[in-house]
């Protein structure tokens, strides 16, 4: 039997490619409800890197929608949002993301737990950081929800400052 803090069924990660600028990796986290989540990581140069998720589906006829989040913890820096660009004022300039996908998606940020941006719901332990316990500062929540039928890719960009 399994101890108090101990794991079971833990989700298994495998590396599928990986070169100097890309890595590309797998898990079987989301075996029990059909899916896959592929994830690459492509370094275009040094001051843009890009991140997409592929959700598949096994069988591959599977036509229930499912919700997808890209969920990022980043540091509470100052934000403004640009038309479809966000932009965090880092300490070395301003960091620049964007998101992309084929199938509408949502946008909501948490700070400390309450809802700074969009129409979703920030629960209590949403938006902080805990670097050993008993601690916890802010954080910037950021998250892209989709709903669609699975078998389907989004892109998170990231520009950072020269």
């Amino acid at each position: 039997s399994a101890g108090r803090f101990r794991w079971v069924n833990v989700a298994q990660g495998q590396i599928l490619k990986s070169e100097s600028d890309l890595i590309k990796a797998t898990h079987d986290g989301y075996k029990n409800i059909g899916l896959e989540h592929i994830r690459e990581l492509q370094k275009l140069s040094d001051y843009h890197w890009k991140i997409t998720d592929t959700i598949q589906s096994f069988p591959t006829d599977q036509k229930s929608l499912i919700e997808a989040r890209c969920h990022y913890l980043l540091p509470n820096w100052a934000y403004e949002i640009v038309g479809d660009e966000i932009h965090l004022e880092s300490p070395k300039g301003i960091i620049k993301i964007t998101f992309e996908s084929e199938q509408n998606h949502d946008l909501d940020i948490c700070v400390a737990g309450k809802q700074i941006f969009g129409e979703g719901h920030c629960p209590p332990h949403r938006g902080w950081l805990s670097k050993t316990y008993f601690h916890k500062e802010p954080a910037l929540s950021l998250a892209f929800t989709i709903k669609a039928e699975p078998n389907f890719s989004f892109s998170t960009n990231f520009h950072f400052p020269k």
